[in-house]
């Protein structure tokens, strides 16, 4: 009986597992474009504006 158990909870858990990582991939897939443009579109910006955004003032005290 013990073993048929675990071999059902380890079932669950690779199904579970499983179900876990295709949740992270697609957040990846979705996510990772989406900073791959932010980041070309921020270098775009700062080469030919000539300077990073927030205006570049140093505000430390």
């Amino acid at each position: 009986m013990r073993i048929v158990v675990a071999i059902l909870v380890a079932i669950a858990a690779l199904w579970v597992g499983g179900m876990v990582l295709k949740l992270a991939l697609g957040i990846l897939n979705t996510v990772l474009p989406i900073l791959l443009l932010a980041g070309v579109a921020y270098l775009v910006y700062s080469i030919v504006a000539k300077k990073p955004l927030g205006g570049g003032r140093r505000t430390l005290p």
